[in-house]
């Protein structure tokens, strides 16, 4: 596969329109960029970047839009019922731009030229002898269809992590995402663009929509002229996307580029919009009005189980996946039980797992009860706060403690997942809970449900050396 040559070198050919790369991958070639999607780096993806198996579709449902915009049919759904049995048929109508979707090759070309990628003319595709097989999708699908290293660029949390409250939709929403700052949010989040990649970019455009009413959204499809947050239309953009590699780009902005572009003679692309570059000329797809939303979520859901986690690890005293969840740095807990000297050991991983050991082992059984956990991203790392009440039983007469705590959080994303970077615990009350019945009563004790003894990390921190306020206190199984 040959590689891209300079930005500066293009059209590829003398001749050919403004920046094209016709020919590049041979004169009947039909999927363009999508060459760049190869087995070696592929599955390179899959083995480097594959942590969770959790699957995500990024399609909204194909009515999602309160009114089809530019004239264009909706959704139309016929249900047969087969009179042979309880069997049913659908039939399916509706215009493939009102929803999710990748816009083809056949889409958009050269406007001047009337020339699509690879030279294909205007009237071989809608003339009056069309060539069905000409640069269609299918030919995308026969070559294995759109798989690779998917990269999300979360504008949106970025640019609000800065300061920047673009309006996401509407007349003002007339802002254009630049280079630099695709670049600044890319460094932020630890992103590295690879030859290959499948470039995704969140600018906010869903959170703008269903923030709006019915009636509202429908007035903004009839919005004239149409603005929408998109990646600026200019030179840098174009040479950016072409240099990094990427295979395809996709967003969920109406037009994955800012509109209305910016088409002026002497600016931006000379006259010419994104589209026609990438897919008259690269034959680069571009996805449009995808979601996005469950996506940037995951990184707040990941944080918001590594505090359970947390919890559930000092209630169980399970010291190595505790130790597991910190990143080595010059203070990653703040433990208010340890005295002056301890704390001035609290410098790595190694005295980090001593610390821990000696803390939990100054009060017994304990129960955490996480509740808000206030998350705050920024790039590739995080800061967080989270409400908690825990009771421990303390020395002595197995005496139990209630205390409200509040964690102050800093996380950080490294080699692909979220840990602690430092967490300082702070406690707001406590007092001693002396109930006045026997609660045993009510508890469904048996052997599993004897916590925290049931825990096999309980039995190992403890060993042999299990105080007696610190054993089970739970009456014998029940008939």
């Amino acid at each position: 596969m040959p590689s891209r040559p300079p930005f500066e070198s293009l059209p590829h050919r003398s001749g050919d329109p403004a920046y094209s790369a016709w020919g590049l991958y041979g004169e009947d070639d039909q999927i363009g960029a999508l060459n760049m999607l190869t087995p070696e780096n592929t599955l390179a993806a899959i083995q480097s970047e594959v942590k969770t198996g959790i699957r995500l579709s990024l399609d909204p449902p194909l009515d999602v839009l309160a009114k089809p915009g530019a004239g264009r049919k909706g959704l139309k759904q016929t249900l047969i019922i087969r009179p042979e049995g309880p069997i049913h048929d659908d039939v399916v109508e509706f215009n493939t731009q009102v929803g999710a979707q990748w816009d083809g090759f056949r889409h958009v070309g050269y406007m001047k030229q009337r020339k699509f990628y690879n030279n294909a003319d205007f009237d071989a595709i809608s003339g009056a002898n069309p060539d069905p097989s000409l640069i269609g999708i299918h030919s995308w699908v026969q070559n294995g269809s759109i798989a690779g290293r998917g990269v999300l660029l979360d504008y949106y949390s970025y640019a609000r992590s800065q300061g920047n409250n673009y309006e996401l939709i509407g007349q003002k929403a007339n802002y254009s995402i630049s280079v630099a700052e695709l670049k600044a949010c890319a460094a932020a989040q630890g992103t590295e663009l690879r030859q290959g990649d499948i470039l995704l970019v969140r600018s906010g455009l869903w959170v703008g929509y269903k923030a709006l009413s019915e009636a509202e959204q429908k007035a903004w499809v009839d919005e004239h002229p149409s603005v929408w947050v998109g990646v600026e239309t200019s030179r840098e953009m174009a040479q950016w996307l072409w240099s990094s590699g990427i295979t395809a780009c996709a967003g969920d902005a109406a037009g994955w580029e800012k509109c209305p572009p910016n088409t002026a003679p002497k600016q931006g692309l000379e006259g010419h919009i994104l589209h026609e570059i990438m897919l008259g000329g690269w034959g680069m797809p571009i996805g449009e009005f995808f979601d996005l939303e469950k996506l940037a979520e995951e990184y707040h859901e990941e944080i918001r189980s590594l505090g359970a986690r947390y919890a559930l690890a000092v209630d169980s005293r399970n010291i190595d996946a505790l130790v597991g969840m910190f990143l080595e740095s010059n203070e990653p807990v703040n433990l208010p039980i340890l005295d002056a000297e301890d704390k001035s050991k609290n410098k790595n991983i190694t005295s980090l797992r001593e610390l821990f050991t000696k803390a939990l082992k100054t009060f017994g059984p304990s129960f955490h009860f996480v509740g808000q956990h206030i998350i705050n991203l920024d790039g590739d790392q995080a800061t967080g706060t989270v409400y908690c009440i825990c009771t421990h039983s303390v020395d002595p007469n197995s005496r139990w403690i209630t205390m409200q705590l509040v964690y102050e959080d800093v996380y950080i994303y490294h080699e692909g997942k979220w840990l602690f970077k430092n967490r300082n615990i702070h406690g707001l009350r406590a007092y001693e809970d002396s109930p006045s019945v026997d609660s045993s009563a009510f508890l469904p004790y048996g052997p599993s449900y004897d916590i925290p003894n049931c825990w096999p990390s309980w039995k190992k921190f403890w060993g042999d050396d299990v105080p007696a306020s610190k054993k089970s206190s739970a009456p014998s199984e029940r008939a």
